[in-house]
């Protein structure tokens, strides 16, 4: 529906038939509406739509944490990260490799994981060696747990510090059991800065 604005003279706005009318400033501008592809998409096509869903929903439940690090970007940087990295395809079907996930890019410290366990009742356990570090005393590790059945994220940003070569957090019960997949970055708490996320593999699969 078009919106006429100071009467009958006046500017016209808003979709009119095939036509769409619209302001800048004092002009008055008129375009066409596209017209509708009749063309079945292609398998690239259904890739790229599959795949922008299944990163966007895999990214918006870590709003709040993410917007820590990448502020009011978080979306199209982790969007960007993860349709780069994590989508692979296999024909026109987009799937996640969930160990190339990325929630983090930085260079805050850099550590090689030694050993990531699911212990009972529900705890992660991991251990870690670093070879790139330079301590300001605000670092600590984040940890997260992704469960594809239901589409559901743990997180927890510890008090673990990278010194510490350890740490560990607590899975919610209704995880348990399910197949599950482990990251860890670190973050300054100050700064925000962070370092690039590991995989700490997969549990239950």
């Amino acid at each position: 529906m078009a919106k006429l604005t100071g009467g009958i003279f006046g500017q016209v706005s808003g979709q009119l038939g095939g036509l769409v009318y619209y302001c800048l400033g004092k002009t008055q501008y008129i375009r066409r509406l596209p017209a509708k592809s009749t063309k079945a998409p292609t398998e690239k096509q259904l890739f790229r739509q599959n795949g922008f869903k299944l990163v966007s929903a895999l990214v918006k439940p870590l709003a709040e944490l993410l917007k820590m690090h990448f502020a009011g970007s978080w979306y199209s940087t982790t969007m960007k990260l993860n349709l780069k990295e994590a989508l692979v395809a296999e024909g026109a079907e987009a799937k996640i490799d969930y160990s190339k996930v990325r929630l983090s890019k930085g260079k805050l410290t850099g550590i090689y994981i030694l050993e990531s366990i699911l212990l009972e009742p529900g705890q992660l356990f991991v251990k870690w060696q670093s070879f790139r570090y330079r301590t300001r005393g605000n670092e600590v590790a984040v940890m997260l747990m992704y469960c594809p059945d239901g589409n559901r994220w743990h997180s927890a940003i510890t008090n673990y510090s990278v010194e510490d070569g350890m740490g560990g957090m607590v899975i919610p019960r209704y995880m348990l059991g399910k197949e599950l997949h482990g990251y860890i970055y670190f973050l300054d708490q100050k700064s925000r800065a962070v370092s690039d996320t590991w995989y700490l593999g997969a549990f239950n699969k």
